[in-house]
């Protein structure tokens, strides 16, 4: 018989676990209370493959196509970063662009290349230059003696390493879900407890953590689709970050609603029980013994007027008495 939760009879039996694998609903997030841990490393590994599959869509699709662009609009003749320098003998401009990436060069530090992008790479003369639609700005200085930027140097080593280039896309991406998954289930099993307190609720820590880790994965999904909705052009950027924010927002709320479906806490029973109250001097061998009745001792009085009780014996003998 598995775990029954509040609509089933609030009952936990003792040492059962309940089968838990769709963590898309309250109350079968609540079931992750009280499933075996490989549960849920399963629903994280495979939502975490997911997402790294989405994030790897997404650069494929929106980034790779305007960066063969761009090396397709790369001189022939040698040009090159040398010395943390860029050296470009060429006209200023916009190499590729889109909706989603441009890749600019201003070697010659002039104003900023304008574009129409949510983001911009720009090549200046001693560093890279990352802006985005929405203000951030940032900027890597060059740590390279000399890296040839003609255009059959740069196809070259664009089409080796395209191939370790995904690999590492999925395997930072997957990893990073994962390992953040674990720190924030830990961070999050205290306020299950607290909750699970507040409300009268069972589970163990065990269960807290797995029931936090649990909470996680639809604001995952959800972030799945903002990608691949952002990626078709169904949303902006500004679109993305509000459902960034959201997916923080959801994790909470079913984590919340999650914990008070927990089965509730059996009611404590009371250690001692009500007994009648005794004498404090009297000493426990003279209560458990009985008390003599009234006639038993007239009869052993032999100055009372009754006949004292007739001994029993055996031939001929008092069986109280070994000496008779």
């Amino acid at each position: 018989m598995s775990v029954t939760m509040e609509s089933r009879g609030d009952t936990v039996p003792q040492g059962k676990s309940e089968i838990a694998f769709l963590p898309f609903t309250f109350g079968g997030i609540a079931h992750f209370g009280y499933a075996r841990k490989a549960f849920l490393f399963t629903v994280e590994l495979v939502i975490a493959l997911l997402c790294s599959l989405s994030i790897l869509w997404f650069v494929c699709d929106a980034y790779f196509p305007i960066v063969g662009q761009a090396i397709d609009s790369l001189p022939e003749e040698e040009v090159s970063i040398t010395n943390n320098r860029l050296v470009w003998d060429e006209r200023d401009g916009v190499l590729a662009q889109s909706s989603k990436l441009a890749i600019a060069i201003n070697a010659y530090g002039g104003p900023k290349q304008l574009t129409d992008s949510d983001l911009t790479l720009e090549l200046a003369m001693r560093s890279f230059k990352l802006h985005c639609i929405n203000g951030y700005y940032t900027e890597i200085p060059y740590q390279i003696d000399r890296f040839p930027l003609n255009r059959q140097r740069v196809t070259s080593w664009w089409k080796a390493w395209m191939g370790p280039l995904i690999f590492w896309i999925i395997f930072i991406s997957f990893c990073s879900l994962v390992f953040v998954w674990q720190i924030l289930s830990f961070l999050y099993m205290f306020g299950v407890k607290i909750i699970a307190w507040a409300a009268r609720r069972q589970v163990e820590w065990t269960g807290a953590y797995m029931l936090s880790g649990a909470s996680l994965m639809p604001g995952a999904l959800l972030m799945t689709a903002g990608i691949f909705c952002y990626s078709i052009g169904c949303i902006s950027l500004e679109g993305l970050g509000v459902i960034a924010a959201a997916h923080i927002g959801l994790a909470w709320i079913f984590l919340l609603i999650s914990s008070l479906l927990l089965p509730k806490a059996p009611k404590p029973v009371p250690v001692f029980k009500q007994s009648q109250p005794r004498d404090t001097f009297e000493s426990p061998a003279a209560a458990r013994e009985p008390e003599e009745s009234p006639v038993s001792a007239d009869r052993n009085n032999p100055f009372s007027g009754q006949k004292p009780a007739k001994k029993s014996s055996f031939f001929g003998r008092n069986k109280q008495n070994p000496f008779s």
